[in-house]
């Protein structure tokens, strides 16, 4: 039987967490690597996680939200979901989400983070 993780969305993380999760790579739709710590190291950054690529209902609202409300607040969206790269093109055509998307296919970081 799988371990259940007993991290709750209220839950704070660690700075050791934060460093180990930051490290980790994702990759964008053109299959370029970065860092997971380099998406929010110089801007305020909200971080969506999907279970899987295809869970469009959420990302499709996400995508409603005004890029002038978010470059007031000075802050972006970018979301992340399970899966190979290679399907966040057609993703992004099915939800209209036009800000950044990456894929960490080995699950590491939702597993760092307890999602």
């Amino acid at each position: 039987m799988a371990q259940q993780l007993q991290v709750s969305p209220s839950d704070t993380f660690d700075q050791s967490t934060i460093e180990k999760a930051a490290k980790v790579l994702v990759w964008s739709e053109n299959g370029e690597s970065v860092t997971f710590g380099s998406l929010f190291e110089k801007q305020k950054t909200i971080v969506v996680f999907t279970r899987h690529f295809f869970c469009g209902t959420y990302v499709e609202e996400l995508a409603k939200v005004p890029k002038k409300a978010l470059d007031a607040a000075g802050t972006r969206i970018v979301v992340i979901g399970c899966g190979d790269w290679s399907v966040i093109k057609t993703y992004r055509e099915h939800t209209g989400f036009t800000s950044e998307i990456y894929a960490e296919p080995t699950r590491t970081l939702h597993g760092i983070l307890g999602l």
